[in-house]
């Protein structure tokens, strides 16, 4: 995982500071997981019930969608304190990477 901030130009500080805080993350959406799971059990079961209850998918459905939304909240918080972790020059390279803009001019070169 290193090397690919290595070829985005990260600091070696700054690759730390990335890796740290998305470990920790990962460990907040985890719980998620499971209601996400069972959201989608539920949705299939709704869909291939018989007989078929539209009332029911209809909940099954805002329930998957409630459930993945919550599971997101915690990303730009995650975001926005790695940003502010990171050494000034970093900070540029983050912003443009999770900007989801695809740039103009090619990379520089880290070396």
């Amino acid at each position: 995982m290193a090397e690919r901030y290595r070829t985005q130009c990260y600091s070696e500080k700054a690759i730390k500071i990335i890796i740290d805080s998305t470990r920790r993350a990962r460990m907040t959406v985890r719980p998620h997981v499971a209601a996400i799971q069972a959201t989608n059990k539920e949705l299939a079961d709704a869909a291939y019930a018989e007989p078929y209850d539209m009332d029911r998918m209809v909940l099954a459905m805002r329930a998957r969608a409630q459930a993945q939304a919550e599971s997101m909240t915690h990303y730009p918080d995650n975001s926005i304190a790695i940003l502010e972790q990171l050494p000034k020059p970093d900070q540029v390279i983050f912003a443009r990477s999770n900007s989801g803009a695809t740039p103009i001019v090619p990379p520089k070169s880290c070396r």
